[in-house]
């Protein structure tokens, strides 16, 4: 029963392979850009950088929601 289980794990795993990549990826590039806005901006002001951060964050998100195809529920 287990080692069926870990064969059905692993080629779920191996067929997704492009996905995990992908999140991978996301994760990285979210990281960079993380570190970039602690270097450069609003160096000075912690809670000013922040706030900057989710309002920038918000506009892009209502920009390209309107492109999304998928519906909340389709994606998980």
């Amino acid at each position: 029963m287990i080692k069926k289980s870990f064969k059905v794990i692993k080629k779920k795993l191996i067929s997704e392979w492009p996905f995990l990549l992908t999140v991978v990826g996301v994760i990285m590039i979210r990281r960079g850009i993380w570190n970039l806005l602690d270097k450069y901006f609003f160096v000075h002001n912690f809670f000013i950088s922040n706030i900057g951060c989710i309002v920038i964050g918000i506009l892009i998100i209502i920009i390209l929601l309107p492109r999304h195809n998928k519906d909340i529920e389709d994606i998980f």
